[in-house]
């Protein structure tokens, strides 16, 4: 089915009502309602609503629309902006409902939640929306009741600012037009989305399922590593999964990083760098004649642009478009290996490029010369696949070098307009050779972005980005992710619940090399060579064994004084050079990091709300190599005021 917006998308941002057709499903009168924590009562003026389209004459039975409620008063509950928007229900089945005769002006009184938080029959229903403000946050009301006058009430809630306090708003760089155009390209991209649901029935399993005959050839053909020349190009039935799956905690972490740049002037370009395999499946078999082979990812790429993420949805045509212009566009001679090659690499940076020219920034930016010149790696790269006279498969595969007089061309700096932030993925075929997305849109644009490179993680980045600090962010128009075809399945690291670095830190407790043994407490059923201890007293972390990155769980004990700050942070020194995933559990909270091959910091911190006199925070160690363990030489507990 279609699905409405689950956060305000400024895709949606028309002036004229923008009705994107997108489901049946009827509004029930018994709307569920989320966790009581989420409901907040108010009295407010509505200061601008929607029209709505003519019942009879629309296409779809069921409508909802919007309107902007300036907050009087919060009565109960949780405490919310001053101004938002409401989603209403304004027909079903065609019959008007009582919300639908609202209009400017009207008092009213209702029972609100954040429209995130309800089910997908309501996020699906089609929407009228004609409200402009970027900034507002969407609730929905149910239920909503015009009222003469505001009732008096002896305790009023406080309104919550939209922005936390401690937020530094430090970038300068404005630009109206690139705003204008960045709206035009995802409503574009956003149309072809809608067009393509409605002309596979509007529905994504039935869409998904119309193809499994199709999935069942393409598996056959991978299964046996069909392989082929086309001209002098080389392709094979590379790994294409075609799941269904994506974690709505990606989707939820991406448009929480989206907000986090938002707030700091900077905006976000994400690119999901595809499977191998997804551009060459009508190489092998009768592959879907509008090349959409997965049509979840459209879904998925509908609900980053609902929520105002800026994501390229076209990256499979515009690489298969282009795949006879270069003899590799994947390392295909090799199976496992799913890095891009030269051809994937140049073409992706070619498509954020021309994103790129919207900015003031970049087309006044003085253009570095640059050189390019073919080169190949004479250790450690691939040779070229036989069965092609101008490839011979003893020498080493070429590709592309870009060089400047200014070395190295790609640096983790603080003054280019372009940031480009990601894992393994933006460094191949040669981060240290010039051969990779950043260094080919440097040579596309001529200029040189920054670059975040944390091999080993594409989910560190947000909160890197945060340890940085808002100076990093400063002289930034645009921040592009190049994704890892799986990223989509696992959330990103966000920035702690607050910045210890804006807080005073009093140490708590502190214990290392023999002391650590006080504090911790391994799972019970841990397999004996996960946790061990070293003769200095450290903490090293194992996999259970060599065919999996699990490790286990441990508990650290926590002290009483925690509980005299509203903050406390645990802090842990660890060795560099593996890439773990640490996830940390206090009192139902979470906060995890993962850690990154190339990083050079050794700490890394975890932040919570106090709330128990005291207990225990569980530690939940994985992605740990066989050959590449971690290490734990202390930890520190810190109250944060």
């Amino acid at each position: 089915m279609k699905e409405l917006p689950v956060l305000k998308t400024a895709a949606m941002k028309l002036v004229l009502a923008i009705f994107i057709c997108v489901s049946t499903c009827a509004l029930a009168a018994n709307t569920p309602k989320p966790d009581g924590t989420e409901v907040s009562v108010v009295e407010g003026t509505l200061i601008q609503v929607s029209k709505l389209p003519q019942a009879d004459r629309n296409p779809y039975p069921d409508c909802n629309f919007t309107a902007v409620l300036e907050i009087q008063r919060i009565t109960a509950g949780k405490s919310i902006p001053k101004k938002v928007i409401l989603v209403l229900p304004g027909f079903v089945a065609r019959q008007y409902t009582s919300e639908a005769g609202f209009k400017t002006g009207d008092l009213v009184r209702a029972t609100i939640v954040p429209f995130a938080s309800m089910p997908d029959r309501i996020k699906q229903t089609q929407q009228a929306d004609e409200v402009e403000d970027v900034d507002l946050e969407f609730f929905f009301a149910r239920p909503i009741v015009k009222i003469s006058a505001f009732q008096p009430v002896k305790e009023k809630l406080s309104f919550t600012d939209r922005r936390d306090s401690s937020d530094q708003i430090v970038s300068e760089i404005k630009d109206p037009a690139a705003a204008t155009e960045r709206l035009r390209q995802m409503r574009e991209d956003l149309r072809h989305i809608n067009e393509e649901l409605t002309k596979h029935g509007g529905d994504w399993d039935y869409w998904y399922e119309s193809l499994n005959r199709f999935r069942a050839q393409y598996k056959k053909k991978y299964d046996e590593k069909a392989q082929l020349w086309v001209g002098d190009s080389y392709f094979s039935a590379g790994q294409n999964e075609y799941g269904k799956g994506y974690s709505r905690d990606f989707v939820s972490s991406l448009v929480a990083f989206n907000k986090y740049l938002k707030d700091r002037n900077v905006d976000l370009i994400v690119v999901r760098v595809p499977q191998k395999g997804e551009i060459v499946d009508d190489l092998f078999t009768d592959a879907p004649t509008d090349q959409i082979s997965n049509p979840y990812l459209l879904r998925l790429y509908k609900e980053l642009l609902d929520a105002d993420v800026e994501v390229v949805v076209d990256e499979v045509p515009r690489l298969k478009k282009a795949r006879m212009s270069f003899p590799l566009m994947y390392y295909y001679q090799d199976f496992t290996e799913e890095h891009p090659a030269e051809g994937a690499a140049w073409v992706i940076a070619e498509m954020i490029s021309e994103r790129l020219q919207r900015y003031d920034s970049i087309r006044k930016s003085p253009k570095v010369p640059l050189k390019r010149e073919k080169v190949s790696l004479q250790t450690g790269g691939f040779k070229w696949p036989a069965g092609n006279s101008k490839f011979k498969p003893t020498e080493p595969v070429t590709f592309y070098s870009i060089s400047s007089d200014q070395l190295p061309l790609l640096k983790q700096g603080n003054n280019s307009p372009v940031l480009v932030v990601g894992s393994s993925f933006i460094g191949s075929p040669s981060f240290e050779r010039g051969g990779n997305i950043p260094a080919y849109m440097a040579y596309q644009t001529g200029v040189i972005p920054d670059v975040l490179y944390r091999e080993g993680s594409n989910a560190t980045i947000p909160r890197t980005i945060a340890r940085e600090g808002d100076a990093f962010l400063k002289h930034r128009s645009v921040c592009v992710f190049p994704l890892v075809p799986w990223a989509i399945h696992l959330p990103l690291d966000l920035p702690p619940l607050v910045n210890p670095a804006t807080k005073g830190k009093v140490l708590l407790s502190s214990h290392s090399g023999n002391d650590l043994r006080k504090i911790i407490r391994f799972a019970e059923g841990t397999a004996a060579n996960v946790f061990r201890y070293t003769s200095d007293g450290s903490l090293t972390v194992h996999s259970r064994s060599k065919d999996t990155r699990a490790a286990g769980d441990f508990t650290v004990e926590l002290p009483e004084a925690i509980t005299r700050f509203p903050y406390f942070m645990i802090s842990i020194e660890t060795t560099t050079k593996d890439a773990a995933a640490i996830k940390v559990t206090y009192a139902k909270q979470n906060d995890h990091v993962h850690k990154s091959y190339t990083q050079t910091n050794l700490e890394e911190f975890f932040v919570f709300r106090s709330e128990v006199a005291s207990g225990n925070a569980v530690f939940s160690i994985g992605n740990i190599r066989p050959d590449t363990p971690m290490t734990i030489r202390s930890i520190q507990i810190y109250g944060l005021k």
